[in-house]
């Protein structure tokens, strides 16, 4: 976690990025949603095959690179197995099938191919904080609506002739909820990189980082008597290092880098649709 510096997301990302740079030389990588470039002509710089994809091409001006409009509603326009790395910069918070898009990232993904994710973090103690009070993502913005939240092309823009719409921050997600889509899609967390400190979540953490400790820990109990656990399963143990994290707990954003599994199914410890009847009954 950064003590000082910018929030800016592009330099926060930049620098993870110039840490790994000499293992995007050769390799192909997926810039999307590439905005104006700054990132795909890094990556080229460093030696990689960069693939720019964007909903609005036309503010991509990374010299000697083209960049293919791209609808993340939609399938990626890339072959299965095809790709090194995708960077995916603040994209799925707008996306109301996020499962879907992490599966498309999974299958453009080679086996052991990485994923850098990029958000706002609503797990950060200021963004939960605002959820209690508003059901806002931060406390300076207003609670979604239909006047900040979505937006709406020309007419006729899709295939059936409607107006295609599209949404602001309407799906913000956390850490938790994003490890577990992930997990579906077939995506596990390599770590979480550091992000810039949310000094406002870093006070709330001052104040309650023992009941959070606390009660995390009788959480995680009562879960492991409750489902008849002798052994805590990895989901579990995964879920309440993440609920503790200091720097998920204060950073603004969230950084994650996954890795595709090499086999990409359900977990092994999900339940099955007869725990699910049993559970209901």
């Amino acid at each position: 976690m950064y003590w000082r510096g910018s929030h800016d997301i592009k330099e926060l990302l930049g620098r993870v990025l110039r840490e790994r740079a000499a293992e995007f030389r050769g390799k192909v990588v997926v810039d999307v949603p590439a905005g104006n470039g700054v990132t795909s002509a890094q990556l080229r710089a460093w030696g990689a095959d960069v693939r720019a994809l964007d909903l609005f091409p036309e503010f991509f001006k990374a010299p000697g690179l083209t960049c293919a409009k791209v609808d993340l509603a939609d399938a990626l326009p890339l072959p299965t197995a095809s790709a090194d790395w995708i960077i995916f910069q603040e994209g799925i918070e707008h996306l109301p099938d996020q499962v879907r898009v992490l599966r498309e990232c999974a299958r453009v993904l080679r086996p052991d191919g990485r994923l850098i994710l990029t958000t706002p973090n609503t797990s950060n103690l200021r963004s939960k904080l605002a959820h209690f009070l508003f059901e806002a993502e931060t406390l300076k913005v207003l609670p979604p609506n239909e006047v900040d939240s979505v937006w709406v092309t020309a007419d006729g823009d899709s295939s059936d002739g409607q107006p295609r719409v599209y949404f602001g921050h309407l799906f913000s997600i956390g850490i938790q909820r994003l490890r577990t889509l992930a997990k579906v899609a077939g995506l596990d967390i390599v770590t979480v990189h550091p992000a810039r400190v949310n000094w406002t979540s870093f006070a709330l953490w001052c104040l309650l980082a023992p009941w959070i400790h606390a009660r995390s820990s009788a959480t995680f109990r009562r879960s492991l008597r409750k489902n008849g656990f002798a052994t805590p399963p990895q989901a579990y143990t995964e879920t309440l290092a993440l609920m503790r994290r200091r720097d998920i707990l204060c950073s603004g954003h969230l950084i994650v880098e996954f890795r595709k599994s090499a086999t990409a199914t359900l977990p092994t410890d999900a339940r099955s649709a007869q725990d699910l009847r049993d559970v209901i009954t």
